[in-house]
């Protein structure tokens, strides 16, 4: 998904530009600007592809496209390995992209199978709230204590009572 583009005009920053119509792509580059803060810009191509006409406008359909400040133009995984590689912490997927083999064509293939899935993708894809979160937990405290209910029911007439551990009249 990777072919070698230069801009003529090139950003003050590192943009990745993604398409706004794609659910999908909302969702994700609302976790990357988080992870990335101010090191890259995001814009929709839908604002900028006019400032970059050396891009096809079928290449922003198709694919993110990383601009960076020397005008080097990278699309698809290699864009999202290249973006996230801005954070040290993340900086290994980069690297597994680059140096080992395989990563790169299977990171491709992924990309490109997801691109052209989208709308699915972004069905089976929850979005990552807070909310989301709490109500997984809440779940999870309602089976422990539907267990533990369950339990003491089972075990009460051998506590308590006239034959029990603790006899009662």
């Amino acid at each position: 998904m990777s072919v070698s583009r230069h801009v003529h005009d090139p950003p003050p920053s590192p943009l990745l530009v993604w398409d706004r119509d794609c659910g999908f792509c909302r969702s994700w580059i609302e976790r990357w600007r988080a992870t990335t803060g101010d090191r890259i810009n995001y814009a929709p191509f839908q604002e900028v592809a006019d400032n970059y006409p050396e891009i096809p406008p079928a290449e922003f359909e198709g694919a993110v496209q990383l601009i960076e400040v020397d005008g080097t133009v990278s699309s698809g995984a290699d864009a999202v390995c290249r973006t996230l590689a801005v954070v040290p912490r993340l900086a290994w997927i980069a690297w597994l992209y680059r140096r080992v083999p395989g990563v790169a064509p299977v990171a491709n293939v992924s990309y490109r199978a997801v691109a052209k899935n989208r709308r699915l993708f972004s069905r089976l894809m929850p979005a990552a709230t807070y909310a989301l979160a709490g109500d997984w937990f809440l779940r999870g405290l309602g089976v422990i204590y539907l267990i533990a209910f369950v339990s003491l029911g089972l075990q009460i007439h051998g506590l308590i009572g006239s034959d029990g551990i603790l006899p009662a009249a």
